[in-house]
C-alpha cells in the first residue's frame, strides 16, 4: 500500500516526491496537507480523473480527515487529484503518472460464452456412450485460447 502525500496551500495543490502509481492496486490513499482554510471543513470531496480509450472518466471520494482511499485504476497513462468541499472550495489538479501493471496488457481471461460450456457437456456425454464428437468454430477457438485443457485438446484432435 502506497501512501501520496499533497500539501494544499492558498488552494494550489502540490505532490510532493516523484511518485509514481503502479496500475492494478487496492490500497493506496492519498493524505492531504491541508493549510488552515480548510479547517472548518470537515467533511471533503477528492476527485479522481483517469482516461479510457481517451475519455475523461471520474471518480469522487468523499473523506472526512486528511486522507482519502485512491481507487485502483487500470491502463492509463495517468491520474489527475483534486479537492473539493463545502460551498465550494476547490484545489487545482495534480497529476500522478500511471505505470502498466502485469493485468493491463494480458487482463484476466473471460469466461467462456455459455454455449462452450454446453459443447462441452455434449462432449462428455458422447465421451461416455463412445459417439464421434465434431468440434465447432466456437469450441475450438475457445480451445485454443486457453479455456480446456491440453489433455482435451489431444483428445478432440483423436475424435476428429
Amino acid at each position: 500500500m502506497a501512501e501520496y502525500l499533497v500539501s494544499i496551500t492558498n488552494r494550489i495543490a502540490k505532490i510532493i516526491a516523484s511518485p509514481q502509481i503502479v496500475c492494478g492496486n487496492s490500497g493506496d490513499t492519498v493524505r492531504f496537507l491541508f493549510d488552515a482554510e480548510w479547517d472548518a471543513l470537515p467533511l471533503k470531496t477528492m476527485r479522481v480523473i483517469r482516461y479510457s480509450g481517451g475519455l475523461p472518466l471520474y471518480t469522487d471520494i468523499l473523506f472526512e480527515g486528511d486522507t482519502a482511499p485512491l481507487p485502483a485504476v487500470y491502463d492509463t497513462p495517468e491520474i489527475t487529484v483534486g479537492v473539493y468541499a463545502g460551498d465550494i472550495r476547490t484545489t487545482t489538479p495534480i497529476r500522478i503518472p500511471c505505470v502498466c501493471c502485469i493485468a493491463d496488457s494480458a487482463p484476466l481471461h473471460p469466461d467462456p460464452q455459455p454455449d462452450v460450456y454446453a459443447q462441452l457437456l455434449d462432449y462428455l456425454s458422447k465421451l461416455e456412450t463412445g459417439e464421434p464428437f465434431a468440434y465447432s468454430c466456437t469450441e475450438t477457438k475457445a480451445v485454443s485460447a486457453g479455456y480446456v485443457s491440453d489433455d482435451l485438446i489431444a483428445i478432440a484432435e483423436e475424435v476428429s
